[in-house]
């Protein structure tokens, strides 16, 4: 064995450039030969091993069997055999990762909708990274609990070209489907439903199973919480009742259906900690979506619930575009929230049981800069003295229906200041067009 500490003191007493180099030299040789002499040794006492275990023969069923892989392929020892698994398990996760989304499917989820799916989700989810993708294919997905969405930035989405979405469902009482608790996601063609029946005997209507929750309140009361920055696209929300709950701003709606829900689209600010800046609910576009028999028809809705399309539940909320929706079939209110800089124009409603606005009290300031233009709003007719269902139309029955009372109206303590109102067009409203009491600077 080479002794290295005399190397060490050759270095350390060497005088002369040339002795200095000669013997840091002589000290990396010796460390090397004996790496290799230690290697080499190492080597013939694996060998060794290796060769008693295979001379053992068929000493052990037990282990003669584990070393033949289910392909068939002998292996002269067991070890052998758990290299090449560990080797291809690492070999599956490292293409896992490498792979472009996260199907649902790989993690158990029962397209059928016979078995619950929810852990198969839940884990699908809890696997992605940060900006990640998330598919989920065509199919019918039952869930009992909520999906919790923690990471961020997330596209979650189904292949456009099958022919019909898939769907997340629930009959789980009072549940949420899915709670978004982090911001940046896309959501597109996917299907949302609860529980919404039809109670013959009570002559009611109602649901209790929530769509999507979006909200990123953590304990903390950060404002930057506030910033929720989702997108919808093509989605189906039926059957719920709040299709979607937003806790903050910056959420788009785009060509989505809203069907038999007894609430669309509900927002509210999100609530900060003391000292930080106050939150508000601006950013919000709602395009070209359809909301189809709100409330279902014009049916009284369980423990006093109210229906509306679009509930904006502050005062503080600005800067949102609400253009180019349907509202059909015996749908309820369409807007209730605030007019501060917001843009409603190009929507169209027709037998509707509802108001078309319902603009909410601000008691700091007026409401300023908002437009609403180029809307239709045709009520639907009860005729006295007609038949609907079968029961004889009088006043009583009437009255006991949800029915268009106005256009717009206003609560009296709000100041509607420099708006405009232009080229709109209602029809059957049963009080009046517009209740609109304090108005400033207006056309």
């Amino acid at each position: 064995m080479a002794n290295i500490k005399n190397h060490l003191n050759n270095i350390k007493n060497a005088l002369f450039g040339q002795e200095v180099r000669g013997s840091i030299h002589d000290g990396i040789d010796a460390i090397n030969k004996e790496v290799e002499s230690t290697t080499n040794r190492q080597e013939h006492l694996e060998g060794t091993f290796d060769q008693l275990v295979i001379n053992s023969g068929n000493s052990n069923a037990e282990i003669v069997d584990a070393r033949v892989g289910e392909n068939g392929k002998s292996y002269a020892k067991l070890g052998d055999r758990l290299d090449e698994v560990d080797s291809q398990l690492e070999h599956d996760v490292t293409k896992k990762k490498d792979l472009p989304y996260i199907n649902i499917l790989d993690f158990g989820a029962d397209p059928t909708g016979i078995k619950d799916s929810t852990n198969a989700i839940q884990s699908a989810f809890d696997s992605v990274d940060d900006y990640g993708r998330v598919l989920i294919p065509q199919g019918k997905y039952r869930i009992s609990k909520t999906i919790e969405i923690t990471k961020a930035f997330l596209s979650i989405y189904s292949n456009a070209k099958d022919e019909y979405h898939p769907k997340i469902f629930s009959v789980t009482p009072n549940i949420t489907l899915m709670h978004l608790k982090t911001p940046g996601h896309t959501i597109k063609n996917i299907s949302f439903e609860g529980d919404g029946v039809f109670t013959y005997m009570d002559d009611i209507y109602d649901a209790t199973v929530n769509g999507i929750l979006i909200d990123r309140n953590d304990g903390t009361g950060r404002e930057t919480l506030g910033n929720l920055d989702v997108e919808f696209l093509n989605c189906i929300f039926t059957k719920l009742n709040n299709s979607v709950s937003c806790v903050g701003r910056n959420v788009f709606f785009y060509f989505c259906t809203f069907s038999n829900c007894i609430k669309g689209i509900e927002i509210d600010k999100f609530k900060v900690a003391d000292g930080e800046p106050d939150s508000d609910c601006r950013g919000y576009r709602i395009e070209n979506c359809r909301f189809h028999t709100l409330g279902h028809n014009n049916l009284p809705l369980k423990d006093g619930k109210e229906s509306y399309c679009i509930d904006i539940k502050t005062p503080d909320s600005y800067g949102n575009k609400i253009t180019g929706n349907m509202i059909d079939a015996n749908g309820r209110h369409f807007y209730r929230g605030p007019l501060d800089r917001v843009l409603i124009s190009d929507n169209q409603g027709y037998q509707v049981f509802g108001d078309f606005i319902h603009v909410i009290p601000n008691e700091n300031a007026w409401y300023n800069g908002w437009e609403i233009c180029d809307n239709t709003w045709v009520a639907n007719q009860m005729y006295l003295g007609g038949m609907s269902n079968g029961e004889q139309i009088d006043e009583t029955y009437v009255n006991s229906r949800v029915s268009c009372e106005y256009f717009i109206k206003s609560h009296d303590n709000c100041i509607l200041a420099n708006g405009i109102i232009n080229s709109n067009y209602f029809a059957n409203c049963r009080k009046h067009g517009f209740y609109l009491p304090k108005l400033h600077t207006c056309k």
